[in-house]
């Protein structure tokens, strides 16, 4: 009997350790460093609204930058190096091989070309949508427009950022990390018909770029016709 009674009283220590094992990691991993804040939007508004004001005014203000975008889709992967100047842009990208670069001037006039090549095409003005679509400052701009969800606070990279989410004009979920620190988004997510696209930003450099980047290189002869190589 009283060996039976050792075995209860140790199973019963064994037991109780385990729950405090448990309890203490449940404990530590609600406040490790980057993981999700949950909040509800009542405790969203009351604590963080007047913050998030001032996120999307830094964001705003946001005239000359630099980084790298990994856009994800059912499509494959693109990876495009990106710099912005007011309303001038410039994106490099690998296709099939070749770095094409394009570019918006300072006249507004829109290029594209293939590095090492000695001519540079002229491009409908409508391509600047295109080129703007993976311009992640300018979507801040427009957020007035939504009815925007607060759903959580979250760190990428350190960076902490809060997550909305909404609906856009193409009846598409949009759900957005906008990094406090800078007011920029670094990642978005889009739910759209043809499945989900994820864009990622990384390597950003917010100063002052010259005003040559953005600039067709002085040897290159320009023509308005598609160049195929």
């Amino acid at each position: 009997m009283k060996n039976k009674n050792i075995i209860i009283f140790i199973a019963i220590i064994v037991f109780l350790g385990i729950g405090l094992i448990f309890f203490l990691r449940d404990e530590e991993e609600k406040t490790l460093p980057g993981e999700k804040e949950e909040l509800s939007e009542k405790e969203f508004k009351e604590e963080d609204i007047k913050e998030f004001e001032n996120v999307i005014k830094k964001g705003k203000e946001i005239d000359s930058l630099y980084y790298q975008l990994k856009e994800s889709s059912p499509e494959g992967i693109i990876v495009v190096d990106f710099w912005k100047k007011g309303d001038k842009l410039k994106i490099e990208m690998d296709i099939g091989g070749l770095k094409t670069i394009n570019l918006i001037d300072k006249e507004g006039d829109v290029y594209t070309y293939n590095a090492g090549s000695r001519k540079a095409t002229i491009l409908p003005g409508e391509s600047k949508d295109r080129l703007y679509y993976y311009d992640v400052s300018r979507k801040i701009h427009s957020l007035n427009d939504y009815d925007l969800d607060f759903v959580a606070i979250e760190s990428i990279e350190e960076k902490r950022c809060f997550v909305i989410e909404y609906e856009d004009e193409m009846e598409e979920m949009i759900k957005m990390w906008i990094w406090e620190e800078k007011g920029l988004p670094i990642k978005i997510k889009e739910e759209a018909f043809g499945g989900e696209r994820v864009i990622e930003v990384s390597e950003i450099e917010i100063n002052d770029i010259s005003d040559e980047v953005f600039e067709i290189p002085s040897h290159m002869e320009v023509t308005d016709e598609m160049i195929f190589y």
